[in-house]
């Protein structure tokens, strides 16, 4: 690969990262117990449900994307499809089953 190429993906990677973390900082749903309990929606709630449930969305689909570019990156034919796939059965399945 390119080396401008990969700088560019790490680049990206690290805002989907920075993304995903800001993601997982909505904190206005507190649950306590059964009840959920009631936020008052002001200014602080809207940036925040805008942040978090708006612009920060594209981070999970962009590593699907890139993930899938690199996976296609050398992509010669069905044979090489089939050996690519058995590869990651090996280093993702069967891990995730045990």
């Amino acid at each position: 690969m390119i080396e401008y190429l990969s700088q560019k993906i790490k680049a990206v990677s690290f805002f989907a990262i920075i993304m995903v973390i800001i993601l997982h900082c909505y904190n206005l749903d507190m649950y306590q117990k059964i009840n959920a309990l009631e936020v008052e929606k002001n200014t602080n709630w809207f940036i925040q449900t805008i942040i978090s449930y708006g612009a920060t969305r594209i981070a999970v689909p962009l590593f699907f994307i890139i993930s899938g570019y690199l996976f296609f990156f050398t992509f010669n034919g069905n044979s090489d499809f089939i050996l690519k796939i058995k590869k990651r059965f090996n280093t993702l399945v069967i891990p995730y089953l045990f």
